[in-house]
């Protein structure tokens, strides 16, 4: 019995065959907003400060939790949302919030800061 040991991976992650993928992909990906977001990985919504993050973010809470279009786009599904709220008075969000029609009437919008 000898004691070499196996040789190092080349990559610290799997390599696929871009073609397999290709045709082992379902027709449809499940989408959070239609053709915008996935149901399931991670997203980042960033630009510079004042631009808008925090009042896109909060429509698109709203119109998930709400099931309404966002931007024009469909939510098939909708449901409860997790908004992290590092910014600002939560009577500020909850102004905003109650102004883009959150009526608590379908999905829920659990705040956390």
């Amino acid at each position: 019995m000898t004691n070499e040991k196996a040789p190092p991976k080349i990559f610290p992650f799997e390599v696929h065959d871009g073609f397999n993928v290709s045709i082992t992909t379902p027709e449809r990906v499940p989408c959070l907003v239609e053709g915008l977001l996935l149901e399931v990985g991670v997203s980042m919504l960033s630009a510079k400060p004042k631009y808008g993050k925090s009042s896109l973010a909060r429509t698109l809470a709203v119109a998930v939790a709400e099931r309404k279009t966002f931007l024009g786009f469909n939510i098939p599904a909708g449901g409860d949302v997790l908004y992290l709220n590092l910014e600002g008075p939560r009577g500020v969000l909850g102004q905003h919030l109650k102004k883009l029609g959150l009526s608590g009437e379908n999905g829920r919008i659990h705040l956390t800061d």
